[in-house]
């Protein structure tokens, strides 16, 4: 779930420009009519968004938003569909069952919050959380979201619930209660109330903020996050506010992408490339046992589970190194994903 104003809506001409190299606009056109994406009265609309403004952002997910933006029916695909609040809470499940271990009493009557629940569905994953037992399950954005996304989003997943409750259950819930709780949510006019609201949203048992300072101290049993922490660029000052928000005994549970995230938009790009020229693209750079230190110095009890290191050879030893990332051990540099279970005493 990305956090960066570069993400925040544009107009569609600038979006559509990612999509096609210029020499082959046309066969980009073809393209997305043949996979279903483009009516054929909408090339007009397309070949003229095309020759407007020659700028754009270098993120992927832009190009998710354009096709959603030119083709409605395209919701029920990508980041629209209910699979991508699964794969969120796919992240998330194998942290929870850690906290278990270590007094997690679990998700029923938890409250919970979602740091950092993207722009394109970001009341799915609380809603699936509270669906699945929790008391109360904010989903946090500080950036302006898509209220016509968010909405289509979440009235996907209520109905896929409805059509294969099992599928949604989380740590053994009885698959018959998830739909019953679905239906007790305020889901009227919801983008209209997205957008009035500018992006504040309480539907009853699942609610959405733009501000921690919404939330009272102690007040949240559970809050987790999906690659979110390398975004931030003060994480000490974040991390403090969420020992803050945890009561006694409450659990946060991250996970963490170290890459270079100009890779997943630009494949030429190494993964590691920050390494060499120094450039933080939407990261703070903090790498693990820098990372892992904060979490300590915030008041926490840390544990990680690696969840995917670089293949060999992905790190070369003998590459120079920025500055920055100088005095750095190796295996500071070979951990790709991690999962984190910090507890507050």
């Amino acid at each position: 779930m990305p956090m960066h104003p570069a993400l925040q809506p544009h107009g569609l001409a600038p979006l559509l420009e990612l999509l096609f190299e210029p020499d082959r606009q046309e066969a980009g056109l073809a393209a997305l009519q043949r996979a279903g994406l483009l009516g054929a009265s909408q090339l007009d609309d397309w070949r003229a968004a095309l020759r407007g403004p020659a700028h754009a952002s270098d993120n992927g997910d832009l190009i998710a938003q354009a096709k959603l933006l030119v083709d409605p029916q395209a919701a029920r695909r990508g980041k629209l569909a209910p699979s991508e609040p699964l794969a969120v809470l796919a992240q998330l499940q194998p942290l929870l069952q850690w906290a278990q271990t270590r007094g997690f009493a679990g998700l029923t009557g938890a409250r919970v919050l979602d740091l950092g629940a993207g722009l394109f569905y970001p009341l799915s994953a609380s809603a699936l959380l509270y669906a699945n037992g929790a008391q109360q399950a904010t989903a946090f954005e500080p950036w302006p979201i898509h209220a016509e996304f968010a909405a289509s989003a979440l009235q996907s997943l209520v109905l896929a619930v409805m059509d294969d409750p099992a599928r949604f259950a989380l740590s053994g819930v009885d698959p018959a209660t998830l739909a019953p709780r679905l239906a007790q949510l305020d889901l009227r006019h919801l983008a209209r109330r997205l957008r009035d609201g500018e992006g504040r949203v309480d539907l009853g048992g699942v609610r959405l903020l733009r501000s921690l300072d919404d939330l009272a101290s102690g007040s949240l049993d559970l809050l987790f996050s999906n690659s979110v922490l390398e975004h931030i660029d003060d994480l000490p000052d974040s991390l403090r506010r969420q020992h803050a928000l945890l009561r006694s005994g409450g659990f946060a549970c991250h996970t963490v992408d170290f890459a270079d995230h100009r890779h997943y938009h630009d494949r030429r790009t190494h993964p590691l490339q920050c390494l060499a020229d120094g450039v933080l693209d939407a990261i703070n750079g903090l790498r693990p046992p820098q990372m892992e230190r904060l979490f300590l110095a915030a008041g926490f009890q840390a544990f990680k589970q690696p969840k995917l290191a670089f293949p060999p050879g992905v790190f070369d030893p003998a590459r120079p190194r920025h500055p920055r990332f100088a005095g750095l051990p190796e295996t500071a540099f070979t951990e790709w994903v991690n999962g984190y279970l910090l507890c507050k005493s």
